[in-house]
């Protein structure tokens, strides 16, 4: 069930961005005035920047639970792909297309894009949460089901004369 569902949520997240990373893209084409095409880029692009957010937190929790039903942390690193792919997409590509638009319409005096930079600083944070969470699940898992485990599986061996644990 957590594997549908992960699955499923990750599918339509994926689509979400796609428009949304499409939709800021067009914004940069369009053919009226650049303070119009600015803010329409700046509006979607805001509303994927929080799409990215409540979808990347809501995988990672999703995620979670395909760890601790599966005992497989794929779900961890897909979700760590799919925020690093979108960072990569807005940062790499549409925001130096942003950057570009804005010094040939004389919007910005700027000659150098700091998004880049604070991508990689977004990727590596991303990276770092991502391993941080799956060695933490991992710990909790094996805390919680040992300990259990110790307790009320295994009975107490039995000595040659038939008493427990060599009582005498």
């Amino acid at each position: 069930m957590w594997k549908k569902l992960f699955l499923a949520i990750l599918g339509i997240s994926s689509a979400v961005m796609a428009f949304f990373t499409y939709y800021s893209w067009s914004w940069l084409n369009s053919v009226g005035r650049p303070a119009d095409a600015v803010s329409g880029y700046e509006y979607h692009s805001g509303l994927a920047c929080t799409v990215i957010a409540v979808s990347g937190v809501v995988l990672i929790a999703l995620a979670n639970g395909v760890l601790w039903a599966t005992q497989r942390a794929w779900a961890i690193w897909v979700t760590f792909t799919y925020v690093a792919f979108f960072l990569i997409v807005r940062y790499f590509w549409l925001g130096e297309i942003f950057f570009r638009f804005n010094s040939d319409n004389g919007l910005t005096n700027s000659n150098y894009s700091f998004g880049p930079v604070f991508g990689v600083i977004l990727i590596l944070i991303c990276g770092v949460m991502a391993f941080a969470n799956q060695f933490i699940s991992v710990r909790l898992y094996q805390k919680m089901y040992q300990a259990s485990s110790a307790t009320s599986s295994e009975p107490e061996p039995m000595t040659n004369d038939g008493k427990v644990g060599g009582e005498e």
